[in-house]
């Protein structure tokens, strides 16, 4: 894919995505070096922070990830989209966090802990992807074994995530769905990377020119990027970026220490099937009925409008069933 791709000399303003309301950031963060940590909850397009609650665990949770589609683990049981798995990358112990009360729950251990890592991330058919320096480790979540599939153009991996909609980015072009976002750099000047996850070659955006876009990376509705970081040394300042390239601040919450995080788009209560683009648009139309026809087959998804496991006939029932103006204009 980024054969074709041309490398964009100026970093300011290349992202076009845009923030969405029902975007919802969650993040780990302990309140002092050595205490308890906490889930936390942003809500993008508000100021400050909630405090869901404790974890109740001892141990350093570094990646964070919410499947996009069903998933079923080793004790049978079958995870609906939206559940929120963290990763202890010293130890491998994989939990599930209940974004109710911030309890982390132990799903089980993943051969290889011990090797430092923050990168955990589902792709958008819920496949569970880790990374082992610059090895790419694909996550059996029914065995909680790994197998190697391919090797990063890069190996200092602070988080990735994949963008869940075709982006155009200038200079570079159209960057499908399905591409991972990686930010990479430890306590140097990070980069912002590009993965193409057919054969796991990148693309180097550029510099971000600051060293406060330590551990996270997330995507969000519209192709909105987000980081989360602090200062490599103290981690005193949790800040989230709409456009990391250009540093644009869009909340500085003032919390402690961030670890993990990650990014759901929720779909408006009142419309669920207001699909196109991610987040809403406040109509539903042909672009709604595109959405559904592209995701045929697919086991759950957003565009899995009745929860029954598959995006079919039903879902597009709900679509023409609703369609107009959200508000019943």
């Amino acid at each position: 894919m980024f054969r074709r791709l041309l490398l964009a000399p100026v970093l300011t303003g290349l992202l076009s995505g845009q923030a969405g309301a029902d975007d919802h950031f969650y993040t780990i963060n302990t309140t002092t070096p050595l205490g308890p940590d906490i889930l936390v909850r942003v809500n993008i397009d508000e100021p400050g922070v909630q405090v869901v609650g404790p974890l109740g665990i001892d141990v350093l949770l570094t990646g964070m990830a919410f499947n996009p589609v069903p998933v079923q683990g080793p004790d049978g049981a079958t995870y609906p989209a939206g559940t929120l798995w963290a990763y202890d990358g010293q130890g491998g112990d994989l939990f599930t966090v209940d974004l109710d009360t911030g309890a982390a729950n132990l799903f089980g251990q993943i051969p290889g802990g011990g090797v430092t890592d923050y990168g955990l991330t589902f792709d958008l058919h819920g496949n569970l992807y880790t990374a082992f320096g610059n090895k790419v480790q694909l996550i059996d979540l029914g065995t909680l074994t790994t197998t190697t599939v391919g090797t990063l153009p890069f190996s200092d991996l602070d988080e990735w995530d994949v963008l869940e909609v075709d982006q155009e980015i200038a200079g570079i072009g159209e960057v499908p769905a399905g591409t991972f976002i990686a930010n990479v750099g430890g306590d140097a000047l990070d980069n912002l990377w590009l993965v193409d996850p057919s054969d796991w070659s990148g693309l180097n955006l550029g510099e971000l020119k600051t060293t406060e876009l330590n551990w996270t990376v997330a995507t969000g509705a519209g192709g909105a990027i987000y980081s989360s970081g602090s200062p490599a040394l103290n981690r005193t300042i949790n800040r989230l970026f709409l456009d990391p390239l250009s540093a644009a601040f869009i909340i500085d919450s003032q919390q402690l220490s961030i670890y993990g995080g990650d990014v759901i788009t929720v779909p408006p209560a009142d419309c669920p099937a207001d699909l196109a683009p991610p987040g809403g648009d406040g109509v539903i139309d042909v672009l709604e009925v595109l959405r559904v026809l592209a995701a045929w087959g697919v086991p759950g998804g957003i565009e899995d409008l009745n929860d029954d496991g598959i995006v079919d006939t039903l879902d597009l029932l709900v679509v023409l069933t609703a369609w107009g103006s959200c508000d019943g204009g």
